[in-house]
């Protein structure tokens, strides 16, 4: 459960966002680099919104997005192997 690290009234959630993607190759992204940006922007926006409609939240959540990442094993033309490159896709989130 996300909450401000102090009780007083001006306390603020400050969260940075890791966004990595796999090698494997991205036809509806057209490159990795724009996956990792539209997964991090999208997470985003999902947290923002959620904290903008809670009163005890609402002005007090930054997120920003300052890494990115390309990672995992080399693509050998075997994308149903998912167990191979799923560990690499995801966003990574940490609240300060």
């Amino acid at each position: 459960k996300l909450r401000p690290n102090s009780t007083r009234e001006d306390s603020r959630l400050q969260s940075t966002s890791t966004r990595p993607a796999s090698k494997v190759p991205t036809k509806t992204f057209g490159t990795n680099q724009k996956l990792t940006e539209i997964r991090a922007e999208n997470m985003k926006y999902d947290l923002i919104s959620h904290f903008e409609n809670k009163a005890k939240f609402k002005g007090k959540v930054n997120i920003s997005i300052v890494t990115s990442i390309i990672q995992g094993p080399e693509y050998e033309e075997d994308a149903a192997n998912q167990e191979k490159y799923k560990p690499y896709q995801y966003v990574g989130l940490k609240t300060e």
